[in-house]
C-alpha cells in the first residue's frame, strides 16, 4: 500500500463540497499529474480544504447507507477536531459526526434527522460536552434512548438535563432517566406532574402491626413524575433519632405534623407535645391522647418539664434492655417492649429564643435575675431545654424515643445549628417555592435534593401541603401531605376508642399556674 500524502488548499471562498469537490480534485490531479486524490475535509471557518492521496484505499469506508467511517488527518490536533467535524459534515450532507477516535484516527458519521440533531445538541449543552459524545437513537412512540459520557454527574447535571428535555427537546411533562452505573438513559413523553388538591388521610391499621410497621408513620403521597407513579410515602423511624420539619407560615407544616401525630397514636405510640403558648391551640385536638403529664404546649416551662420527663425514661428502659440482654428497644420481646415515644416540639425557633437583657439593668436586680440570674430564670430554662432536646436526640434512640422537631427556620442563629441537624437523617422542607438558604439549612445534601416542579408550584390549590422530603430509605422526593382537619382527627380517634389521659399537663406547669 502506498503511503498516504496530504495536501492543504487555503483561501477557498464560497466553496460547497457537494457541488465543487469533483472540480477541485480534478484540478489537483491535473496539476500533480497523478490520480488517486480525494477530498478529505473542508473547514468553512478557515476556507481550508484537505485532500489526501491514497491510490488504492479511499479515505471513506462505506459501512452502509446510514453510516460512514472517515479517516482523520494524522496531523490533526485535539483543538482542531471541532473544525474537522464541521468539515466532514459539510462534505456529507445529512450525515453528522457521532464518534471520534483520535487513537485510531477514525471519525464516525451517521445519518441523523434534524430533530434528533437538535435533541443531541441540547443534551450536549446541558452536559458541557461535544455533540458526538452523546449517543442518541429515536424510539417508536416518541423520545430517545441515549448514552452519556462518564463525566455525567447526577447532582451536577440532572436539573439542567430536565430543563433541556422540557424546553428544547420536548415539552413540559417529558422526562429523562439515566442509570449512573451504565450511563445509559431514556427520554420519553409524559404527563405534566401534578397532585390532587387534597390527599385524604388513609384508613387506620386494621390489624396488629409488626415492629417495623409500627415505626412507619404515614406522611403523604409522592409526585408522579416520569417513569415513577405516585405512591404512598411513609416516614420510617426504625433507626433514626426522628425528623426535622421546616416550613414557614402557610406552607403546610401544621398539616404534616398533625398527620404524623395521628399516625403515631393509631400505632400505639406514647405522645408528648411542646410548643410556644400562643400556638397551643394547634394541638388541643390531640391533648386528650398524650401520655399523662406530657402536654407541654401551654408554656416554655411546661415544654421543658415534658422534655425532661421524656429524657428520664432512659435509665428505666436501659435497665429493661439489660434484663433481656439486648442492646436496643427494637430487639425486646413483644410482651416486654414498651410503647415507642414521639416527642413533638413545634415552633422550636420560638422556644429556643433567648430574651435580651436590657443594658441598664444591673446584676442582682430582680428583673435581671428573672432573665439570667438563677436556675429558674427564663434564659436558663431556655438553655436547659436546648440541652435536653439535644440529649434526647443523641442518647435515646436505642430505647425507642424519637423526636419530631418543627420550626420555621433551622439555622445556627435560631439555636438549631449544624450539630443538631446532623442528628436527624430525616428532613422535610414544606413549601412549593423555597429559597436556597432554606434548602441549605433543611437538607443534608441540598445540591442533590429535588425541587417542586413549576407546574405544581404555580397552582395555589395544588401546592398546599407540598414539600420535599429527604427521608431514610427514600432519598429526596417531592410529596404532598395527607390532610384532615384537627376536628376530623379528634373524631376519628374518639371513634376508635383510643386511650385518653385524665392529667395531660405536667406538674411543673400546674404549679406555675397557681
Amino acid at each position: 500500500m502506498s503511503e498516504q500524502r496530504i495536501l492543504h488548499i487555503d483561501g477557498l471562498t464560497g466553496f460547497d463540497p457537494a457541488r465543487h469537490a469533483r472540480a477541485l480534485v480534478a484540478r489537483v490531479e491535473r496539476d500533480k499529474g497523478e490520480r488517486g486524490w480525494r477530498l478529505h475535509s473542508y473547514e468553512p471557518e478557515t476556507g481550508r480544504a484537505t485532500l489526501v492521496h491514497r491510490p488504492h484505499v479511499d479515505t471513506v469506508e462505506h459501512t452502509g447507507a446510514d453510516r460512514k467511517l472517515v479517516r482523520l488527518d494524522p496531523s490533526t490536533r485535539s483543538s482542531e477536531i471541532p473544525r474537522k467535524a464541521a468539515g466532514f459534515e459539510s462534505i456529507y450532507p445529512g450525515y453528522h459526526v457521532t464518534g471520534i477516535d483520535v487513537d485510531t484516527g477514525v471519525a464516525t458519521l451517521s445519518r441523523l434527522d434534524e430533530t434528533t440533531v437538535r435533541a443531541r445538541d441540547a443534551l450536549a449543552v446541558a452536559l458541557s460536552v461535544r455533540p458526538w459524545d452523546i449517543g442518541i437513537c429515536p424510539v417508536d412512540g416518541g423520545g430517545y434512548d441515549i448514552a452519556v459520557p462518564v463525566s455525567y454527574v447526577p447532582s451536577k447535571h440532572d436539573a439542567r438535563l430536565a430543563e433541556a428535555v422540557e424546553t428544547a427537546i420536548g415539552e413540559p411533562g417529558w422526562w429523562i432517566s439515566i442509570d449512573s452505573k451504565t450511563n445509559r438513559g431514556r427520554i420519553r413523553p409524559g404527563e405534566i406532574p401534578s397532585f390532587p388538591k387534597v390527599v385524604p388521610y388513609p384508613a387506620p391499621p386494621g390489624r396488629a402491626l409488626t415492629v417495623a410497621e409500627q415505626m412507619r408513620l404515614p406522611l403523604g403521597v409522592t409526585l408522579a413524575c416520569g417513569p415513577s407513579a405516585s405512591r404512598p410515602l411513609s416516614l420510617d423511624l426504625t433507626d433514626s433519632a426522628g425528623v426535622l420539619i421546616q416550613g414557614t407560615a402557610g406552607s403546610g407544616k401544621s398539616v404534616t405534623v398533625n398527620a404524623l401525630i395521628v399516625g403515631a397514636i393509631e400505632r400505639g405510640w406514647h405522645i408528648g407535645i411542646g410548643d410556644v403558648p400562643h400556638k397551643e391551640v394547634d394541638f388541643t385536638w390531640c391533648k386528650p391522647y398524650v401520655r399523662d403529664g406530657w402536654y407541654g404546649a401551654a408554656s416554655k416551662e411546661a415544654t421543658l418539664a415534658v422534655a425532661e420527663d421524656v429524657y428520664n425514661l432512659r435509665d428505666e428502659r436501659k435497665r429493661l434492655l439489660e434484663r433481656h440482654r439486648v442492646t436496643k428497644w427494637n430487639d425486646l420481646p413483644d410482651q416486654a417492649r414498651p410503647a415507642p415515644v414521639l416527642l413533638v416540639i413545634d415552633e422550636l425557633q420560638g422556644l429556643y429564643l433567648l430574651e435580651p437583657v436590657p443594658k441598664k439593668i444591673p446584676e442582682g436586680h430582680p428583673d435581671y435575675d428573672e432573665l439570667v440570674g438563677g436556675p429558674t430564670a427564663r434564659n436558663i430554662r431556655t438553655e436547659k431545654l436546648k440541652l435536653t432536646v439535644r440529649k434526647i436526640a443523641a442518647e435515646l434512640r436505642f430505647v425507642g424515643v424519637r423526636l419530631l422537631l418543627a420550626t420555621q427556620q433551622a439555622q445556627g442563629n435560631t439555636g438549631i445549628d449544624q450539630s443538631v441537624r446532623m442528628l436527624f437523617p430525616n428532613r422535610i422542607l414544606l413549601g412549593a417555592r423555597t429559597n436556597e438558604a432554606a434548602r441549605r439549612h433543611a437538607f443534608s445534601d441540598p445540591k442533590s435534593a429535588v425541587t417542586v416542579p413549576e407546574s405544581v408550584a404555580s397552582d395555589s390549590s395544588m401546592a398546599k401541603g407540598v414539600g420535599v422530603a429527604e427521608v431514610e430509605g427514600e432519598g429526596s422526593t417531592v410529596f404532598k401531605s395527607y390532610f384532615a382537619t384537627p376536628g376530623d382527627y379528634a373524631r376519628r380517634l374518639a371513634e376508635q376508642g383510643r386511650p385518653m389521659t385524665s392529667r395531660p399537663e405536667p406538674e411543673l406547669a400546674a404549679e406555675a399556674g397557681r
